[in-house]
């Protein structure tokens, strides 16, 4: 079986593949994954060898939020967890006083803090609103919005 990639990624130093969560048969967990690499949007295409991209799959392009904003999201912002769903969050350290401040607010909602967990929806707004350029798998390569 292939995994199927929930998401593309670019960055400054490279990409990243997100594959959908897979819950264990048993009810004991289940599995995820990403693969990475050092290409660029401007040259990559699907590969079927190596996973399952289907048409519709959303991609992103961090590199052009600036630099304070990006470390600011990376650093201090709510990690991914695809096994969550859709439009849902959950929290690290629920009560705990300190200097842990929400600060991410990916919609209207609650605000998130750095190691809170969110779904892949929210983890996409997250990048979308701090002006990540975003697209889709088309036939194997990237179309971008306008």
């Amino acid at each position: 079986m292939t995994d199927k990639a929930i998401f593309v990624s670019f960055g400054r130093h490279g990409h990243r593949i997100e594959f959908e969560y897979v819950p264990d048969p048993s009810g004991n967990g289940g599995r995820s994954g990403t693969l990475s690499g050092y290409d660029r949007p401007e040259t990559w295409k699907v590969s079927e060898e190596s996973c399952s991209i289907p048409d519709g799959t959303p991609v992103f392009d961090s590199r052009v939020i600036p630099e304070p904003d990006l470390i600011d999201l990376v650093f201090k912002g709510p990690v991914l967890d695809s096994s969550l769903p859709e439009n849902s969050f959950s929290r690290l350290f629920d009560g705990v006083a300190g200097s842990n401040t929400p600060r991410f607010r990916p919609f209207d909602g609650e605000p998130l803090r750095a190691l809170d967990s969110v779904s892949v929806d929210l983890y996409l707004a997250l990048y979308r609103k701090a002006g990540a350029r975003f697209g889709r798998i088309q036939n194997g390569v990237i179309e971008w919005e306008a």
